[in-house]
């Protein structure tokens, strides 16, 4: 994505659309590791913190405002699937 796009994504709410696990990233190089705390549900709520993401396999992610309750993460936020998160029209 270019600096543009992260910029209008971030602050967006999105809403969910289809269910998505939570993921982590233990660095910028890193892939994506699925969080211990389950997954965010169609119709919830997220304001957008960073992204789109995109590995190396072509999935894209966007960070979310919900913060990680993994010890060996701290301070970190949750990415969701990008496909799962539609803009929420206000």
């Amino acid at each position: 994505p270019t600096a543009s796009e992260v910029a209008r994504s971030a602050g967006q709410v999105v809403t969910m659309v289809c269910a998505s696990p939570l993921f982590l990233f233990a660095s910028p190089t890193s892939v994506p590791r699925r969080s211990i705390a389950g997954g965010a549900g169609v119709g919830q709520r997220f304001t957008v913190l960073k992204g789109p993401r995109t590995t190396n396999e072509g999935i894209n992610y966007i960070q979310i405002d919900v913060a990680a309750v993994e010890a060996d993460f701290p301070n970190a936020h949750y990415w969701v699937l990008r496909d799962c998160a539609s803009p929420t029209i206000r």
